[in-house]
This record gives C-alpha cells, sequence and structure tokens, in this order.
C-alpha cells in the first residue's frame, strides 16, 4: 500500500512543477506516470528511508511494469524515472528540509549516475498487417462498440499514432480523399509535447475499407468537431453514438476495449502502442532509400530519424537473419566492383562527405 505522506509529497512535487513551468500540461500524465512508479517502490516505507529501501529502485525497475507486458521497461524509460527520483528527492531535501535534510545527496546524485545493464535482446511484440488484416475480416455488424474498436485498430496501424492523439481525433482531422490526418493540437488533437503535424495512412485496401465504412457512418450521425473514436452509450439493450468529448483517460479506455477485442476474436492481446509499432515496421520493411525513411519518421511525428532508428527500426528475427545471410555470397555487377574499389582508396574524411551528399541526395 502506499504511503498516503508519499503520495501527498509527490502531488506537492508535481504542482510546483507545473506551477514553474517545468512540466507541460501535455506532459504532465507522463511525469506522474513516473512519481506513481516511485510512489509504488517506495510502497509504506517513507520517503525519508529510500537511501536504505530494498530493493534499491534501479533493481526495483529492472522487472517493474504496469502495463502487464512482458519483459522489462525501456532503458529510457527507466532513466526518465531515476531522473523523476532524482528531482523529487532534491526538491524534498530543498523545500521540506525540516523532515528530508538528512537524505544524502551523494545517494540522490547516484540514482541519475546509476548505470542500468541492458537485459538480453527480446523479439520485437508489434501488430503485423496481416493480424490488422485478420481483425478487420470479423463481422462485428451486430455490435456498435467492436465495430469502432475494429475500425480503431485498422486506423493505428495505417496511422501510426499515439494512442493519447488517436482518441482525440475530431472528425474534422480526418480527410480519407488525402489520406491525411490533422493531428493539430488547435483542433483538440492531443499530441505527444502539443506538436503539431499534417500525418498519412498507409495505403492498405483491406484496413482502409474499414476505416473508410466507420468513417462514413460517424460523419452520417455526429457533428465534425465529434470524435472519431466517439463514445457509446449503451441503454436498454441499444447503443448509440454520443457527440460528448472524450475523458482525460480515454486512452486507458481504449485499452480495456482492445482487451475485450481481442478476447472476442480469440487472439492474444496486444496494446494499442504496439498498433503503432506495426505501422513502423512495415514503413520501414518498405522503405527503399533514406528519403523513404525520413518520410516514415516524419508521418510517426519523431524529432528525427535516430529515434525512429533506436525504437522501431528492429527487423523481426527470421527477417533479420535472412537478410544477414542474403548479404554474403551475392555477384556484385562490374559497375560495382569499380565503384566499391574507388571507394576504398578515399580517406575517411572523404568517404564522410560521400555519405553526407549520398543522404541528401535522397532527402531532395
Amino acid at each position: 500500500m502506499i504511503n498516503r505522506d508519499n503520495y501527498q509529497a509527490a502531488k506537492m512535487f508535481l504542482h510546483n512543477l507545473e506551477n514553474s513551468r517545468n512540466v507541460q500540461e501535455t506532459s504532465k500524465g507522463r511525469y506522474w506516470s513516473y512519481l506513481k512508479t516511485i510512489l509504488i517502490w517506495g510502497d509504506e516505507t517513507p520517503l525519508i528511508q529510500a537511501p536504505s529501501k530494498q530493493p534499491t529502485l534501479p533493481k526495483f525497475l529492472e522487472t517493474f511494469r504496469m502495463d502487464g507486458e512482458p519483459g522489462s521497461l525501456a532503458s529510457a524509460t527507466r532513466k526518465k524515472i531515476l531522473q523523476a527520483a532524482q528531482r523529487l528527492f532534491t526538491w524534498l531535501k530543498l523545500s521540506l528540509p525540516k523532515e528530508f535534510s538528512q537524505l544524502p545527496n551523494d545517494w540522490i546524485d547516484g540514482l541519475s549516475l546509476v548505470r542500468i545493464p541492458e537485459s538480453a535482446p527480446q523479439e520485437h511484440i508489434y501488430v503485423p498487417v496481416t493480424e490488422a488484416i485478420q481483425i478487420a475480416a470479423f463481422d462485428f455488424s451486430n455490435d456498435l462498440a467492436l465495430r469502432r474498436d475494429q475500425a480503431a485498430a485498422a486506423m493505428l496501424v495505417l496511422s501510426g499514432a499515439r494512442a493519447g492523439a488517436f482518441c482525440s481525433f475530431p472528425i474534422k482531422a480526418v480527410d480519407l480523399t488525402t489520406l491525411s490526418i490533422r493531428q493539430w493540437p488547435e483542433l483538440g488533437v492531443r499530441t505527444k509535447n502539443g506538436k503539431a503535424a499534417t500525418t498519412y495512412l498507409l495505403k492498405i485496401p483491406e484496413l482502409l475499407q474499414v476505416v473508410q465504412s466507420w468513417d462514413e457512418f460517424v460523419r452520417a450521425a455526429l457533428p465534425p468537431e465529434a470524435i472519431w473514436y466517439t463514445p457509446i452509450i449503451s441503454q436498454w439493450g441499444e447503443q448509440r453514438l454520443s457527440p460528448l468529448p472524450p475523458g482525460t483517460n480515454r486512452s486507458v479506455g481504449l485499452i480495456k476495449r482492445f482487451v475485450k477485442l481481442y478476447k472476442e476474436i480469440h487472439m492474444p492481446y496486444k496494446s494499442p502502442h504496439k498498433f503503432r509499432h506495426g505501422h513502423a515496421v512495415y514503413g520501414l520493411q518498405n522503405a527503399k532509400s533514406i528519403a523513404d525513411f525520413h518520410a516514415v519518421s516524419r508521418n510517426l511525428m519523431h524529432a528525427n530519424i535516430s529515434i525512429t532508428d533506436e525504437l522501431y527500426a528492429m527487423l523481426p528475427g527470421n527477417e533479420l537473419r535472412e537478410r544477414i545471410l542474403g548479404l554474403s555470397g551475392k555477384d556484385r555487377p562490374a559497375n560495382d566492383t569499380e565503384m566499391f574499389n574507388h571507394l576504398q582508396n578515399l580517406s575517411k574524411e572523404e568517404m564522410s562527405r560521400v555519405l553526407h551528399l549520398i543522404a541528401e541526395k535522397f532527402s531532395q
């Protein structure tokens, strides 16, 4: 059970961050999730006794997950939780000296400096397009909520949108004639860090058909400001669409609905975020140039392609093996051989310049 005083201290800290504008409104929920993890680790132990708490916070994070997914949290997430813990304990020590002045500075500093060992690589879990097409093939014509969830699954793979943004798409942000989504905060879309971008859907007919059918249905029943993944009201055995805006925990509701959806189709559950992974993997598998890679990255609304590469450019184990094994024993055409020999004679500086020119050419 979480210590009540610890909870109140964490809430005070978050309130202080909000007032000092150190945490944006769109990031508040994510930062609070980091603090909740720290509170769960602390359990009933008062925060003043945190330095003696066992297991230590870094050790605890090696196996902790709140979402029930297998494996440990990503190293980047664990690092952010430790950084949040360092900020929390530093603030406690400075703002509440009577209670927390005895917290050791070296222990607080060590929270951000601890190197968390990487766990053994795990198979990249995502929703492949083939699985999304299987979901799209089910007949949910007699259940309005499941029909909506089926359309949501198709849209998530096609768009690659984050769950929070998807759950706040107004109908007017979706334009299937141009296969575009206006992920604009000014339209009410809750994007990460308040970013604004127009993104595009993959052209996969089996999924587009489901999305198109739902799109036509909600447009005929609701105003343009209503939510595309609209709430559904069930009363006396009847279901109807609601024009009400989404709640703040709408993405949590989406997770619960996907649990039900997967149960209905007798398939192992995958979270809504795994559909975003599916979009990324499909795009990167079919990318034929650096320009294509850039396009996938921008469609995911990443700040740069290194983020895309680190988080999503993980080929499934079998495909990785086939591609690596396929690199050997291939005959190189004569022209390629001449080019290869020429490149071998270049200095490191000249080679670096060539690579930059190639990248610039493909990104034009």
